[in-house]
Formats: structure tokens, C-alpha cells, sequence
């Protein structure tokens, strides 16, 4: 039985586009329902065909235990920096109100602002360790699987809504990138992600609201699912900053994987 080419979502739509009604993932999880039960016994993995799967029972609650955490250490690492520029700035007043010297002003001006700082910078890392910790040893999967270079950590969105301003991303996953057999593995805290080449539709860079992503349009059988992977990454943010570096840091290892190029 033959089905007609799967219309695509994320073309330039003609007319305005629907709006996802639950998920933007739900057709493509039933189309990798349907074809797992079409092959009792089998190793999903072995059926060398793209997949999006439920994960972790448990993973919602922390995907939004995670984005607590990273909104509450947003605003300590603001509002550490905001106190000691404060600080700084009325030293004088502050000296000649409580008696204190000018160094125990700035030292602790300085340990408020390079506090915030460094939470701030840290909080990528913090992530990373949530992240790796929820999957458990699904990261130990995508080491073994990821062929090209180690697995990253990377923030999980659905294409159409990539440009909106979140806390959080809608999924958190490490990406393996299996170049020998030419997928992408995500192993995420809502769900596994298993990309093959044969079913790419389009693989580009995209532009969010304050970052830029690597969008991955595929098929899932009759479904096609669009997502935008992105890295958190201080040297390339730096090197935006000062060089200008344009290129994301994902597109790379990405079209990589899918064309076989091993390291």
C-alpha cells in the first residue's frame, strides 16, 4: 500500500499556518507507535528508520525542575550584578554613612558583581549536569553511539515557535551524532529522537529571538516533524561577540553525520 508524499509544515506556507493543537511532536509519536507494533520483537534501533518515542514518565517534571532552577539562578546572577554596581556607585555615601573603608566597599561590590557573573556563566553547566543526570544511562547509549565526536547537550524546539522568547526549551536531550550509520540519536528528557539521513527533508540554520539553532525538518513515516536544536556554548557566544562568528555551532556536526563524514 502506498501513501501520497507527506505535506510539509515548515515549507513557506501560502496561508498562515495552523497553530500545534497539543504537541508538535504528536503525529510523529504515532506514526513510531504504528510502525513498532507492524514489527513485533524488533530492535527499534535496528529498523533503520527515523523515530520519535516517549522517553521518561518522570521527564516532564524535571524538564521543569531544570527550568526553575535556571530562572532562579537568571535572577540571583542579575540581581548580584545590579547590587554591586550599586555598591560601587555610592561607595562615598556608604563610607560616609557607616564608617567603613573604602576596600570593604569595593571587595564587596566586586564579590556581588563577579558573583553574578559567574552564575550566570556557570548556569550552562549546571544544565548540562540536570540534563545527563535525568536521562541516567541513556548517556552512556549516546556515548557509544555518537561516532563523529561526544554527545552534546542541547535544548530541544519545535520550529514554529523557535523565535519566541522561553525560559526553558521544550525538550532537553545529548545528541549523538552516528556518522557510520548516518542519524542523529537524541536522548531527551521527554523523548528519543532518532533522525536518519534517508529522511531529511531540509537541514538549515535558524535565527531565534536572542540566539541561533540548527532546524531539522524529517519524516516519521507519514508524519513530518520539525525541530530546532540548540547549543549553549560561552566559547561560541564569546567568539559572536568579539569575531563575529556567524555559523551555528551545530550545523556543522550535523550535516556531517547525515553525509557520513567520519572524523
Amino acid at each position: 500500500m502506498s501513501y501520497p508524499d507527506p505535506a510539509n509544515p515548515y515549507a513557506s506556507p501560502s496561508a498562515p499556518a495552523v497553530p500545534p493543537t497539543i504537541d508538535f511532536r504528536e503525529a510523529a509519536v504515532e506514526e513510531s507507535l504504528r510502525v513498532i507494533e507492524a514489527a513485533p520483537g524488533r530492535d527499534p534501533d535496528e529498523l533503520g528508520l527515523s523515530l520519535v518515542l516517549p522517553a521518561d514518565a518522570e521527564g516532564f517534571t524535571r524538564l521543569k525542575s531544570i527550568g526553575r532552577m535556571i530562572l532562579v539562578r537568571l535572577v540571583l546572577g542579575i540581581a548580584g550584578i545590579v547590587v554591586g554596581g550599586i555598591l560601587a556607585a555610592t561607595e562615598g555615601k556608604l563610607r560616609a554613612a557607616l564608617g567603613l573603608a573604602e576596600w570593604h566597599v569595593l571587595t564587596v561590590a566586586a564579590f556581588c558583581s563577579l558573583g553574578g557573573i559567574g552564575l550566570l556563566l556557570a548556569n550552562v553547566f549546571f544544565v548540562r549536569w540536570g540534563v545527563r543526570r535525568g536521562i541516567g544511562e541513556r548517556y552512556a547509549q549516546a556515548r557509544q553511539h555518537s561516532n563523529l565526536r561526544p554527545p552534546l547537550c542541547v535544548g530541544v524546539e519545535d520550529c514554529r515557535t523557535f523565535t519566541t522568547m522561553k525560559i526553558a526549551p521544550e525538550d532537553l536531550a545529548y545528541v549523538a551524532f552516528d556518522a557510520a550509520q548516518r542519524r542523529l540519536i537524541l536522548e531527551g528528557l521527554l523523548f528519543r529522537y532518532v533522525i536518519q539521513a534517508a529522511d531529511i527533508v531540509s537541514v538549515q540554520q535558524a535565527t531565534g529571538a536572542a540566539t541561533t539553532g540548527t532546524q531539522v525538518v524529517f519524516r516519521v513515516g507519514r508524519a513530518v516533524v520539525g525541530i530546532t536544536l540548540q547549543f549553549d556554548s560561552i566559547w561560541h557566544e564569546l567568539r559572536k561577540q568579539t569575531i563575529g562568528a556567524g555559523r551555528d555551532p551545530l550545523l556543522g556536526p550535523i550535516t556531517d553525520t547525515f553525509s557520513g563524514k567520519l572524523a
